[in-house]
């Protein structure tokens, strides 16, 4: 009888779909805390993962992937004919839910996004799947298309949304989505697992800065004629570097793209006479994360180098470039050592002040202590209001431990 009872306890089969296999640490962090927080919260679950790198994803994380839905008449046709369309058919197929996110994927600034991330909840309802947005960044839409088909496949096919700040939301119910399908939370990566950082250092006396930081305006398909602001943006991060050794800090890139912040990093060094050192990309995520954590201070323009930083404790100094970084630093207090850069589109024109960004790490600097308890608080607080994501997605799929 045991033996009977036992056998038919449902299993909970959740597909994750997102920004996977690129080698985006920030994006691979979200991974790692989703799939994490549903092992330990969700008992008998199997996990599968949309990559656009399957044997990436399989081999730093450990979950079954399938590849991504492709894109494109050319890219379908090889998919068919190579086998690797009907591997994510069937992910589909043996899921009981799909879940889209995180990540801030949900915008018509790239024209096919809406149709490309959403046309998985569509597949997944033809096949009578439940369907989760979970922790995401929405917005902005600015063209008719784009709101056009994210209101229509979300009012009319999704379960639930979940979205990691309140701009997300205001965006998503300017466009019509229904207001009970939308819970502000916060973002997944925030459940992220960080390791205590060795005290191989004098944490009193802030010295080290890391500098994580990626290259805008620098493609003409995303940002058409906007060359100079990419020389300007490059050219204050140089003024930047230059003015913390004269200060007598240390900088440290730490990049979250391999490829991309690793030649923009060299590229803003071109003009610095001094080595300056650019960290090695690891291969295991958590060495990744880590070295965010062996810094004083952390500069950082990506979202998800500030999130996992001031998760262990790393005040930062953020260059906002879009609203999640905005709302993140925020939240957490730190909005005030914060530069703006940016062309109108995503952000409001701006370009940085290096003399005010050294300013700034200065006073970080001197007030340390207290900044580091202040922050120790504030994301207490959001890791708590994190915690909602997995809340919503065990009453989506009607969870019964």
């Amino acid at each position: 009888k045991i033996k009977s009872s036992v056998s038919t306890l449902r299993r909970y089969r959740i597909l994750i779909s997102g920004w996977y296999g690129f080698g985006n640490l920030g994006d691979e962090a979200i991974l790692k805390s989703i799939s994490r927080e549903i092992e330990e919260q969700i008992s008998r679950v199997d996990l599968r993962v949309l990559s656009f790198d399957p044997a990436f994803t399989e081999k730093y994380h450990g979950i079954k992937a399938a590849p991504q839905l492709p894109s494109g008449v050319k890219q379908f046709i090889s998919y068919f004919f190579s086998g690797k369309l009907f591997k994510t058919l069937n992910a589909f197929i043996a899921a009981d839910v799909v879940l889209i996110g995180g990540g801030g994927f949900l915008s018509d600034w790239q024209p096919e996004a809406p149709w490309k991330w959403l046309r998985q909840a569509l597949l997944a309802r033809m096949l009578r799947k439940k369907i989760i947005i979970y922790g995401i960044g929405a917005g902005p839409f600015t063209r008719t298309t784009g709101k056009w088909i994210t209101k229509t496949i979300l009012n009319n096919f999704v379960n639930a949304i979940t979205v990691r700040d309140r701009q997300s939301a205001e965006w998503l119910k300017d466009i019509g989505i229904k207001e009970g399908l939308i819970t502000i939370t916060a973002d997944p990566a925030l459940n992220y697992p960080v390791i205590s950082k060795a005290k191989d250092h004098d944490y009193s006396v802030p010295k080290k800065i890391g500098i994580s930081v990626a290259p805008i305006f620098h493609l003409d398909r995303f940002w058409p004629g906007k060359k100079y602001k990419y020389e300007r943006y490059r050219n204050a991060l140089t003024d930047i570097v230059k003015g913390l050794i004269r200060e007598g800090f240390e900088p440290i890139f730490i990049p979250m793209q391999e490829h991309s912040d690793v030649a923009f990093a060299e590229d803003i060094l071109l003009k610095v006479p001094e080595k300056i050192e650019i960290k090695k990309f690891p291969t295991e995520i958590d060495k990744a994360v880590a070295m965010l954590g062996d810094v004083d201070i952390l500069i950082s323009m990506r979202h998800h180098s500030a999130i996992l930083g001031v998760l262990q404790g790393i005040p930062v100094a953020a260059i906002i470039y879009g609203s999640k970084v905005a709302e993140f630093v925020d939240f957490v207090g730190l909005r005030k050592f914060a530069e703006e850069v940016g062309d109108g589109s995503n952000w409001q024109e701006s370009d940085i002040n290096p003399e005010r960004m050294l300013a700034n790490i200065k006073i970080i600097a001197k007030d340390y202590s207290n900044i580091k308890k202040e922050l120790s608080k504030k994301i207490s607080a959001l890791k708590k209001l994190e915690k909602s994501n997995i809340k919503i997605l065990k009453d989506v799929i009607g969870y019964q431990s």
